[in-house]
């Protein structure tokens, strides 16, 4: 009687602890329904065009509908986000992928990136009005770079930023030392508008230069004149030649299945990586188009 006892309780508790297991479990996908992923999309023009005439013709826009299309296992949602709320979806492990999030190491702690790249572009560069007293005081060499580690060390420059947005592997550590040595080196400011809402702030005095890509600047200067007008453009010493973009998912289950078929179908994407890459050559101010064609021939 006791082992019948003994054996109704090991049932029981076994009974419970499996209950618990399942209530915590990720729910699972109803059989022969597609699982939803969430593309994050941003106000970043001009990846992302949200509003106005152009809405929906940014260069990740199109992009997004070409992959989607290779992706019919999927229910692809296009969801409005923000560059903290992208990062907390994949730190919360939703069901999300993003075609703008630059593949750092801090960012692989959390997220998964697809093998190849989905395009290379131009890093970002220096942004500051033409008539600073302090553009004087920046020394550029042979091919028209600067130093930005030399530039925030000038006691009166400062440097305004998005908050928490990455610049990649090269940029972000240094932004980082600069900050300990000098904390109001950096300003940052929170805003989902990503190079727009910098350079009105820079209009107003808040900080001296900011950073953006070369494409942002050129969209603004065709939509926004004012914010651009007396604007230097300065390539940076410390960045790479071409920034690598990939798409990335967090880690939830459905979101890494949906990168490995990416990686398995990395023929079928090459007519939608030519698109983009020649979208973007033609989004460049155009000066810069032939230096860009020339580092892409060299990767090719």
């Amino acid at each position: 009687m006791k082992s019948a006892n003994r054996w109704r309780t090991c049932i029981a508790i076994l009974g419970a602890s499996l209950a618990c297991g399942l209530a915590n479990a990720q729910p699972a996908t109803p059989a022969g329904a597609r699982p939803p992923v969430y593309w994050q999309v941003l106000d970043f023009p001009p990846y992302y065009i949200v509003s106005g005439a152009q809405q929906g013709q940014g260069l990740s826009d199109q992009l997004l509908r070409d992959v989607q299309k290779l992706l019919p296992e999927f229910e692809h949602h296009n969801e409005p986000s923000a560059p903290l709320r992208q990062t907390a979806q994949m730190k919360a492990g939703k069901p999300a992928c993003t075609a703008s999030m630059l593949r750092t190491p801090e960012r692989e702690q959390f997220m998964d990136f697809a093998l190849h790249p989905f395009t290379w572009q131009l890093p970002q560069v220096l942004l500051m009005p033409a008539s600073s007293p302090l553009a004087k005081k920046l020394q550029r060499d042979s091919e028209g770079r600067i130093s930005l580690a030399d530039a925030l060390q000038i006691a009166d420059f400062h440097l305004g930023v998005t908050a928490r947005r990455s610049f990649g592997a090269e940029l972000d550590p240094l932004l980082a030392r600069a900050r300990a040595a000098r904390p109001d080196a950096v300003r940052e400011f929170r805003q989902d508008s990503l190079l727009a809402e910098a350079l009105r702030l820079m209009k107003l005095g808040r900080f001296d230069a900011t950073l953006g890509y070369p494409t942002e600047a050129e969209y603004l200067r065709q939509n926004e004149p004012a914010l651009v007008s007396d604007l230097l453009y300065l390539p940076l010493r410390e960045t790479a030649g071409l920034l690598a973009q990939y798409f990335g998912c967090s880690r939830h289950p459905d979101a890494r299945h949906l990168l490995e078929l990416m990686n398995a179908r990395e023929a079928d994407l090459a007519p939608a990586r030519r698109h983009v890459r020649d979208a973007y050559t033609e989004r460049l101010p155009a000066a810069l188009r032939s230096h860009y064609l020339k580092l892409r021939a060299e990767l090719e």
